[in-house]
């Protein structure tokens, strides 16, 4: 298949090194063919003009002991989001490039007995890059975080 050829001779402009350890639920992979991809875009094909590309790290359904739970998972997420974008500011696309991030379901915000989360409202998501006007909050934050609080 030519685009598999074409992302085997593909070099990105930085180190983008997927260590073992910060390489947790292959988070750091995913970002480095996506690298790989927008590094190809104009040998892909004429008339694109737009791409969207989608990343999973499972494993965040934490109804035990979440704390460790995240301790394990953050540092690979911030290192995978953190180089990925290194290499989209060396591409020099980082005014083209918006990274969204998202979580499928909502979360308690105090724990349960078992040092975990449970399926709730408390959602999280983030973005920046490209144009996004950055530093806002969006929605309205809750008064106080009682379970009989119904903002």
């Amino acid at each position: 298949d030519a685009l598999v050829q074409t992302l085997r001779n593909t070099d990105l402009e930085t180190d983008f090194k997927t260590p073992r350890q910060t390489n947790v639920g292959e988070i750091a992979g995913q970002l480095k063919l996506v690298a790989r991809l927008i590094s190809t875009r104009n040998e892909r094909g004429n008339g694109i003009n737009y791409d969207v590309f989608y990343c999973e790290m499972g494993g965040y359904d934490s109804h035990f002991k979440v704390a460790t739970v995240l301790k394990n998972k953050l540092p690979s997420l911030n290192y995978a989001v953190a180089t990925f974008w290194e290499e989209m500011k060396a591409q020099g696309l980082e005014n083209s490039v918006t990274v969204v991030q998202g979580s499928e379901f909502g979360r308690t915000i105090t724990p349960n007995s078992n040092e975990g989360s449970d399926h709730a409202w408390g959602g999280n998501y983030f973005m920046f890059g490209g144009d996004v006007k950055g530093g806002k909050i969006l929605g309205e934050y809750p008064k106080s975080f009682r379970e009989s609080d119904p903002t």
